[in-house]
């Protein structure tokens, strides 16, 4: 329950009424009926016949019907049947919770984090004898309850959510509150504020009235930056860093961000469940249902066009993350062989399906090529707003990096800074406006693998501080197939350049250059991003201050076509709907999960990795 003080008249059981239930609980009540009882309640409502009912429908079987006549024929007489499609349901629980009870649980973990770290900076205090004993100054002995100091109490976790965001912006009251606690313990919520709004509204400060709240258009006054209404699509080939970038945004603007991918996969409900991204399977700006979900992000993650999403949606606005074919490929190797986001396998797989691994290389490094290729290509020819990111410009300069996204999101005006509110907010999500020994000890033991929902398979190695090392050197996370691993033998790296120069484009170029470059000339991609290891030197080239010959995107690329445009030139894109670049038939996209079935036992026996080695020993 998302409750923190008790039942309330408005929560009670004999006043809550069937279309009141979320949509995991309809579920559970749905189950204990037949298919008449349940059809006959579902239809009594006409939201719940459009909304509800169709996720239970079966297969339409072919039922047969007479039409009260007959026919003569050689063998005599024969009713003539009409074949009437009728559909059938099942009452089933959902697979998945709902995405409110998600969010209502992630926060509710947030405030009991917040009570054991006072609870523990007070222990730390007495310890070092600061203040006659009394600890940090946050935190005397004598005060109230740690509770009292994590939240303000009286409130649910959808109130808090809306309260503190209020507060965040205009009251001075929460200055000290957030020196307490890191940013990754602050509560989230829907785009545009869809939080339960206090019923007390006298516990607002008169200065928080006004709510600011990101992704909302026209919201704020005309002094504050907000995000476009338009869902912002962060597009990415899989394994690429969009869970990295979806944290920090999350962080950043409090407001919980959307995936198409279907919430009942096993990798999108750990993701839900155990990473804290509880917006999985929600695509949609406004919500879906008034009553059964409040469900409405600002951002959604895709795959697409690899591979189609649960759902389809509109876009003009397109984050593209790229990331290194190299180590992108061997990340999506792992993720297939183990069906987690985090586990790797151990050598001597690769070196027992050797030629599998290598197959797979070469094929994804083709489907690589086209996806990008794809969005480049629709973006330019519809006139959409594009920002594309490397994700090694992430991961080696992730506060100026990080800081052009926003100001993308925000759609902030070319020349133009963020303003001071969103500025406080990017250094505080990022740790930058702590004390000079916490930013030391930042740097020491947090880098970008620590930002993101969960450790990387490289954060054992990757201690890349938020600000660049000095020397400068090529981040642990960087090339880590290439130079570290060394997953891919001479033969199979140059195969892999002769496939994406085969499919060398000249579309990638068009209009990336700012109108400079040529359409005609034709570029392999690899050269495009800076990651030809044959010509360019990557990934030592990441570290350098200038391109690499025939390099374009480097840094953040954002081209704001739809503005120039007048916003009369843009077409906007439907995500989800069309043909996959993957054939049908490709072994190597979902049909994966087949062959790793087959090879573990249906998963009884799992691949070996290194986490369960060293549990092991």
């Amino acid at each position: 329950s998302p409750s923190l003080r008790g039942p309330t008249p408005h929560t009670n059981a004999s006043m809550t009424s069937i279309t009141s239930l979320p949509r995991y609980s309809l579920s559970v009540v749905l189950s204990y009926l037949g298919e008449c009882d349940g059809t006959s309640v579902l239809i009594t409502n006409k939201s719940l016949s459009r909304r509800v009912l169709p996720h239970f429908a079966l297969r339409r079987p072919l039922v047969a019907g007479g039409s009260g006549g007959a026919s003569s024929g050689d063998h005599g007489s024969e009713v003539n049947i009409r074949r009437i499609p009728q559909t059938r349901h099942s009452y089933r629980v959902y697979p998945v919770q709902d995405a409110d009870t998600l969010l209502s649980r992630l926060n509710s973990r947030r405030l009991a984090q917040r009570v054991v770290h006072i609870r523990r900076e007070r222990l730390q205090g007495v310890r070092r004898g600061d203040n006659n004993g009394e600890g940090h100054s946050q935190f005397p002995l004598q005060s109230i309850s740690a509770a009292g100091k994590a939240y303000k109490l009286g409130f649910d976790t959808n109130e808090l959510a809306w309260l503190e965001w209020q507060m965040q912006q205009d009251s001075s009251e929460l200055e000290d509150w957030r020196r307490i606690w890191p940013a990754g313990l602050e509560l989230l919520m829907w785009r545009d504020g869809h939080c339960r709004k206090p019923s007390s509204l006298t516990a607002l400060p008169p200065q928080a009235m006004q709510i600011h709240a990101p992704f909302s258009a026209g919201v704020g006054g005309a002094s504050r930056q907000t995000a476009a209404s338009d869902v912002v699509v962060l597009a990415s080939y899989p394994r690429s860093g969009n869970t990295l970038l979806r944290s920090l945004l999350e962080r950043t603007t409090l407001c919980v961000t959307g995936s198409d991918t279907r919430p009942d996969r096993t990798l999108s409900r750990a993701l839900a469940e155990q990473h804290d991204l509880v917006g999985e399977g929600i695509v949609r700006p406004k919500s879906l249902h008034p009553v059964l979900g409040r469900a409405n992000v600002g951002c959604v993650k895709t795959h697409w066009p690899e591979r189609k999403g649960c759902v389809p949606y509109t876009t003009r606005r397109i984050i593209l993350l790229v990331r290194n074919p190299f180590d992108a490929i061997d990340s999506y190797w792992n993720l297939c062989v183990t069906n987690t986001h985090t586990e790797s396998v151990v050598d001597s797989i690769y070196e027992r399906y050797a030629d599998k691994f290598r197959a797979l290389a070469l094929s994804e490094m083709q489907t690589w090529v086209r996806f990008h290729c794809f969005w480049l290509d629709q973006c330019r020819e519809r006139g959409l707003d594009i920002c594309v990111v490397r994700y090694e410009d992430l991961v080696t300069d992730v506060e100026g990096t990080f800081r052009d996204v926003m100001r993308f999101v925000l759609e902030v005006k070319e020349g133009e800074d963020l303003n001071t509110f969103w500025e406080g907010r990017v250094r505080r999500v990022l740790g930058l406006d702590r004390n000079d020994e916490d930013r030391q000890e930042q740097k020491q033991n947090q880098g970008t693998s620590r930002l993101g929902s969960y450790r990387p398979r490289s954060a054992n190695d990757d201690s890349n501080a938020v600000q660049s090392a000095t020397p400068r050197k090529v981040p642990p996370s960087v090339g880590k197939s290439l130079q570290r691993k060394k997953r891919y033998s001479g033969e199979t790296l140059r195969e892999m350049h002769e496939a994406a120069a085969s499919m060398a484009t000249d579309s990638a170029t068009g209009g990336s250059t700012g109108g400079t470059g040529s359409t005609s000339q034709q570029a392999s991609l690899l050269k495009l991003f800076g990651y030809d290891i044959l010509e360019q030197g990557f990934p030592n080239n990441v570290i350098s201050d200038n391109p690499s010959a025939g390099q374009i995107y480097r840094g953040v690329h954002i081209e704001r076509r739809s503005k120039n445009n007048g916003g009369g030139g843009c077409s906007p894109m439907r995500v989800n709907v069309g043909a996959e670049i993957r054939p049908y038939d490709d072994p190597y996209g979902r049909a994966m999960t087949n062959w790793r079935k087959g090879e573990t036992s249906n998963d009884i026996e799992p691949f070996p990795t290194v986490s369960r080695l060293n549990k092991s020993k």
